[in-house]
């Protein structure tokens, strides 16, 4: 899991990018020919505890000084992990999907007095609260039933899982299988398999049509969960005189 969660969370970071610098001479926003305002949001850890405040600072400036609108905007992905153990042999698929689109989170008012000389910008401090309801979650079989669990798996699981099997089941187990549930006799099961001692074309698609007959609630029982993992982009965008928004992004798992 960890591998793909880093390569979901890698794109995530980079539709995140934001200004790193507030030389405004060389990094001017602008839109349709308009110089928007330059913002630029700390960095902070790329993963965040559920249930904390997190504290910090964002620095913005504009060519004609004006401040219409000043705002934290928050972006939730969840990236839940679908796992199965079939004979002790596991199966496992991930999915990303969006949890919740771009909200407003808290607005601000413009104030003068925040304006650093040294930093040759305006500068605030802001705070997000992190949702208990984002910490990482597994629901197994204590929480939900078979059918559950199968109604909220990806499309083409089924068929992954039984491909999965027909090439991680050892033939002696698959050959139980067949034989238990009298999906096959004993002369069909190896006829399925040629001199080598593989699975023919023919026989691979067999095998995976005779677990499909098996069913997936009778091969996987009560050894199945579904673990959810959130990813949260913040965003605080201001607007100056030309009325379109600028933002800077910064992203982070939870944990």
């Amino acid at each position: 899991m960890n591998t793909l969660r880093n390569l979901l969370f890698a794109g995530i970071l980079m539709v995140a990018a934001a200004c790193e610098t507030n030389n405004i001479f060389n990094e001017l926003g602008t839109t349709d020919g308009s110089i928007v305002a330059n913002v630029y949001l700390e960095t902070f850890a790329p993963s965040l505890q559920a249930g904390i405040t997190k504290d910090l600072e964002v620095q913005y400036w504009s060519l004609d000084d004006r401040f219409d609108y000043l705002g934290l905007w928050d972006y939730v992905t969840v990236t839940r992990e679908y796992i199965v153990t079939v004979e002790g042999v596991e199966f496992s698929t991930s999915e990303n999907e969006d949890f919740q689109d771009w909200t407003e989170v808290s607005t601000y008012n413009f104030d003068f007095a925040d304006w650093d000389p040294e930093l040759s910008a305006y500068k605030r401090s802001i705070s997000y609260d992190i949702k208990e309801a984002y910490d990482n979650a597994t629901a197994g079989s204590d929480e939900l039933t078979a059918d559950q669990y199968l109604a909220a798996a990806p499309e083409n699981y089924l068929a992954d899982m039984y491909s999965h099997y027909t090439s991680n089941l050892s033939r002696a187990t698959l050959n139980e299988l067949m034989l238990e549930y009298e999906v096959m006799t004993q002369a069909e099961f190896d006829g399925h398999y040629a001199e080598s001692g593989f699975l023919t074309t023919d026989g691979r698609a067999a095998m995976e049509a005779g677990l499909a007959q098996i069913g997936a609630k009778e091969l996987v029982g009560d050894s199945y969960s579904i673990t959810s993992e959130y990813a949260i982009t913040l965003a605080f965008r201001a607007t100056n005189s030309t009325g379109e928004y600028n933002e800077s992004r910064r992203s982070f798992l939870v944990f």
